[in-house]
């Protein structure tokens, strides 16, 4: 399987249709690292979504700050 690092975000979702749900699942398994982000009501999601994951596996993690999602 190929890395996604340095994939766009429009690459990694058609790579991730291409392959299917257990090649997206793979992908999330294997990462180092999975950032939720969101603005306003939307990082209410995204830090839910990062707990409820991280439940399961330590590499995912809610990031608040517009600054640290630019980067």
């Amino acid at each position: 399987m190929k890395g996604v690092a340095g994939m766009s975000e429009r690459e990694i979702i058609d790579y991730a249709q291409e392959m299917g749900l257990a090649a997206a699942a793979d992908l999330l398994l294997s990462a180092q690292r999975v950032l939720c982000m969101g603005l306003g009501g939307s990082m209410i999601l995204a830090r839910e979504a990062a707990h409820l994951f991280s439940t399961a596996l330590p590499n995912f993690f809610a990031v608040d700050d517009s600054h640290h999602q630019a980067i």
